[in-house]
């Protein structure tokens, strides 16, 4: 059974208007990712986040996706069981858990 999740899913960097590199950055970096998406080099989002429930629950308010040199990561933001916001570092990959935090 899937988790209906309300999520606020942002791609980092976002390009600031009027600073090209920074737009040629996002581009370069949005096609990194579909052509790794396409490889099958990382997972998708769904697959993330179907593989963490027990660290994670269904409280998810925030998706970061950020490249860093040739390795994506999912910095994903949630609320425990106390309401406390965390922050979990994910290997794109293959779920690996990179940290985890409060946020």
């Amino acid at each position: 059974m899937r988790r209906q999740l309300n999520l606020a899913i942002m791609l980092v960097p976002l390009a600031v208007a009027g600073m090209p590199a920074h737009a040629d950055n996002d581009r370069s970096e949005r096609q990194q990712l579909t052509e790794a998406r396409k490889r099958g080099d990382i997972l998708a989002l769904s697959e993330i986040l179907d593989r963490l429930p027990g660290q994670i629950g269904d409280n998810i308010i925030e998706v970061e996706f950020e490249g860093d040199d040739g390795r994506f990561i999912y910095e994903i933001y949630y609320l425990d069981a106390d309401g406390r916001r965390r922050e979990i570092t994910v290997d794109a990959r293959d779920a690996s858990i990179l940290d985890h935090e409060d946020d």
